[in-house]
């Protein structure tokens, strides 16, 4: 039995920021949906635009926003976010959402959404949007239903059983579908099988996470709290948040990161040339 890949939704304010044709070329394939959140006065595209997202067929979405307004389009994709959730969360599809904006002001909505067990994040590029995606791996946990078929849940431990469905982004992926073949018996794979989370920092933890800020100089938080996220992100959900903070104090200690209240400024150090 193998295992159903994560649905994921691009939101994407297209009056903050217009994407090049060729960024919306990378989203292709039935698992992803692109939502198009435009202003009143966008009523016209270019050509090269169109035939990108042409190939998306009824996975592309426009929402247009009836009045202007500075944070219209934002509320738009704030109902939105909850619409998509309230659909997909009677779906056995683990699903992640990424929205595409250069805006802030969405940390309180997705804190709230990550209470509720859901995959979500925000990028200021779809490429940027696509890669954060990769490390928002949704749990995916098998079990038993009434008639004897398996399917997929996501189990979240403070949540109802309709929130549970859908995504998570609080764990890492559990090979659950292994643990059920090897174990010979199904019915005892409950949500204790949810994978218990890394509580020290390993060794390389400090390295990877600057190799990530490296890699990204336009994409890095701007906050310790974004920052503590962005750990966990990197370290790809396996982690606690102590271990994200331990990080960040060895990242502190290097002078790779300081604080300045509750901002954060970067000084990376350039890549070791790799000796032959």
């Amino acid at each position: 039995m193998g295992r159903l890949k994560p649905l994921t939704y691009l939101l994407v304010d297209f009056e903050n920021l217009q994407p090049p044709a060729k960024d919306v070329a990378l989203v292709r394939g039935d698992e992803y949906r692109l939502w198009i959140f435009h202003g009143p006065h966008q009523n016209k595209f270019a050509a090269d635009m169109v035939v990108a997202w042409q190939p998306l067929g009824k996975y592309a979405h426009f929402v247009q926003s009836s009045k202007p307004g500075k944070n219209a389009l934002d509320f738009h994709i704030a109902f939105s976010l909850g619409e998509l959730h309230g659909q997909n969360s009677t779906s056995n599809r683990p699903t992640r959402y990424l929205v595409v904006s250069k805006d802030g002001g969405f940390d309180s909505l997705f804190d709230h959404m990550r209470k509720l067990g859901c995959a979500v994040g925000k990028a200021k590029s779809i490429p940027e949007a696509l890669l954060l995606a990769e490390s928002l791996v949704p749990e995916t946990t098998l079990v038993e239903s009434t008639s004897g078929l398996m399917s997929l849940t996501s189990p979240s431990a403070n949540t109802t059983s309709n929130d549970r469905i859908a995504c998570n982004s609080t764990s890492h992926p559990v090979d659950v579908v292994a643990q059920a073949r090897s174990s010979g018996n199904p019915k005892k794979l409950t949500k204790s099988a949810a994978p218990v989370l890394r509580r020290t920092m390993a060794q390389d933890d400090a390295d990877k996470v600057i190799a990530e800020l490296r890699a990204h100089p336009k994409n890095r938080p701007s906050d310790h709290q974004a920052l503590e996220r962005h750990t966990v992100s990197v370290l790809r959900n396996k982690v606690t948040m102590e271990v994200s903070n331990a990080v960040i104090e060895e990242l502190e200690r290097r002078k790779v990161v300081t604080s300045n209240g509750k901002k954060v400024e970067y000084k990376i150090p350039k890549a070791k040339k790799k000796t032959e």
